[in-house]
């Protein structure tokens, strides 16, 4: 009689939960993607990469409801993908993507030209910025919830923050905008983890390469990845001929020919070597985020170097990445957009990095203070990214709107 009932009780629990579930995802679907995250992170079993997707799916969903215009790179993309619907048959389409003046940027991103394809498949272009959020989302996050699997849970609180700390550097209005810088970045620390994680054999070392076909300009973070699996150990020399060789290619590279692969790199390189003031008028709202950037990357990687030396620290093979991303730094430092490029690369390895120590130790006061001052830094980037579309609602209460709006509202 007692089993009954417990059975029955046990039964409206979960009938409460699904309830709960349906009525969160279909008032307040954002929401209920960040609290998916948090979930995701703390609780255990295949359960947590569902709860991931969840996370991914419903967050990215504000990014139907943006309206192009506002000169970001995801107008330049949109229009591609609009040309790219009138466009039938396989074979068209790769003369278009191979071919077209509009896809001129994009000549070796073979991966993002799929997305755009199945995007322009359907009647709303803006299915791209949310797709490409969503990819990048699962691969940002999906090696800190990997990791902390069978970690406690003080451990898995802290990677809740370790996480985003990076993924709001990257930001999420960035992630929307660029597309091929997130997805570039977001899978080769996919890749990363995946490789030295897991696969540790140089005959699948080729995998480390797929992040280049979303975007070229990952190449010096996929030659590192390259670099430390091949080295493995780290020394003054092992240190100084990649960071030497860096700056020989930054002074070196110039403006030329785009047609070939070495030219499109030596372009872009020049083109971004100039940061953000070639030809441009910088605002105090752009100085001032620049300004944070700066401050948030002194911070956390002063943070990461604090802990290393003040613990006894185990080795593994990510961190290797954090002494030559210093140095690469420092090297990008004076070049705005290189340096901001990179930064989103390396805040991630740092932070990975800092958890690992983290699980080892309680953190006293001032450590707390110092991950809190990183946090607000971070926190404070992601706003302004995120800010920087025009939404069809505004860019607070889409938020708050239930899935059947922001679905009616997709612009098209």
């Amino acid at each position: 009689m007692l089993a009954a009932k417990k059975n029955q009780v046990n039964q409206i629990k979960i009938l409460l939960q699904l309830l709960l579930i349906v009525l969160g995802v279909f008032f307040f679907p954002v929401i209920t993607g960040a609290f998916a995250l948090i979930c995701a992170f703390v609780t255990n079993g295949k359960k947590r990469y569902w709860l991931l997707c969840a996370f991914c799916l419903l967050s990215s969903l504000v990014f139907l409801d943006i309206i192009p215009g506002n000169g970001l790179d995801v107008d330049r993309y949109l229009v591609v993908t609009n040309q790219m619907s009138m466009v039938s048959g396989v074979k068209d389409w790769l003369s278009f993507c191979l071919t077209n003046p509009s896809t001129r940027y994009e000549k070796t991103s073979y991966l993002f030209f799929i997305l755009q394809y199945f995007a322009s498949r359907s009647h709303y272009i803006n299915l791209l910025p949310y797709i490409s959020t969503v990819l990048t989302s699962f691969l940002y996050f999906f090696p800190f919830i990997d990791y902390t699997k069978s970690k406690n849970i003080r451990v898995k609180w802290y990677a809740v923050i370790l996480s985003v700390i990076p993924f709001f550097m990257l930001g999420y209005g960035n992630i929307a905008s660029t597309m091929r810088w997130g997805l570039a970045v977001s899978s080769c620390l996919f890749m990363d983890y995946i490789y030295f994680n897991y696969l540790k054999s140089r005959k699948y070392i080729f995998l480390l390469l797929l992040p280049l076909l979303f975007h070229l300009g990952i190449i010096i973070a996929v030659l590192l990845s390259i670099y430390v699996a091949l080295v493995k150990r780290l020394n003054v020399i092992t240190i100084i001929f990649p960071v030497l060789f860096i700056l020989l290619y930054m002074n070196t590279a110039v403006r030329g020919n785009s047609s070939t692969l070495i030219g499109q790199l030596s372009n872009m390189t020049a083109i971004y070597s100039n940061g953000f003031g070639e030809g441009q008028i910088i605002s105090q709202s752009a100085r001032l985020v620049m300004v944070v950037q700066y401050v948030t990357t002194v911070l956390l990687s002063s943070y990461y170097f604090y802990l290393k030396r003040k613990y006894t620290f185990y080795k593994y093979p990510l961190n290797n990445f954090n002494t030559l991303l210093t140095f690469i730094l420092i090297v990008f430092f004076l070049n705005s957009v290189i340096f901001y490029r990179y930064v989103v690369f390396a805040a991630p390895i740092y932070c990975f990095s800092i958890l690992q120590i983290l699980q080892e130790k309680k953190s006293d006061f001032i450590e707390i203070l110092w991950l809190s001052l990183i946090f607000i830094g971070s926190f404070f980037l992601g706003a302004i990214s995120y800010r920087q579309f025009a939404f069809a609602f505004s860019d607070v209460g889409v938020i708050f709107k239930s899935i059947y709006s922001l679905l009616l509202n997709a612009t098209t």
